[in-house]
């Protein structure tokens, strides 16, 4: 007989764990194996939108037609303090525009600097959080002739 046994428990601090296998019949010689095992802690789920708003001077937008805008997330750097993540980084925004009377396409990457505090409840500094930032949406307006108000939206879950 084969056995398989899956063991799921919560703990709320470091520590190692020992697994004890004990097996007894007075009938047979038993063997029995163990593979590595991964322990997961203090799995807690959290996920946040934050709203960032800046106008941006950009020259090279001036009498154009914006065609399309998207971005990605940079981050630089994080701080783990307990109950919230402090995290730096930049949004890259591409933003693919022609001139007006022009057939060229061009483009252009702005970067929008960001820091944030992400709360996050029952974190603890000795923890190693997954940290996952996205952009959800942009939204856009020209606000002058070379002036880009610029919201974007990011998910941040941890």
């Amino acid at each position: 007989m084969e056995i398989l046994a899956d063991v799921n428990a919560f703990v709320y601090e470091n520590s190692e764990v020992e697994l004890i296998t004990d097996f007894y019949t007075p009938n047979a010689t038993l063997h029995a194996e163990t593979e590595e095992n991964v322990v997961l802690s203090n799995m807690i789920d959290s996920e946040e939108t934050i709203e960032l708003s800046q106008a941006l001077v950009v020259p090279e937008l001036d009498n154009t037609k914006i065609l399309n805008i998207s971005g990605d997330v940079a981050l630089n750097e994080r701080n783990i303090l307990n109950g919230k993540i402090a995290m730096t980084g930049t949004v890259n925004i591409y933003v693919l525009f022609s001139k007006v009377g022009n057939h060229l396409i061009e483009s252009k990457k702005l970067e929008l600097p960001f820091q944030q505090v992400v709360k996050v409840e029952n974190m603890t500094q000795n923890m190693e959080p997954l940290l996952h930032i996205n952009v959800d949406s942009i939204n856009y307006a020209m606000a002058g002739e070379n002036q880009l108000q610029v919201t974007v939206n990011l998910n941040v879950s941890v």
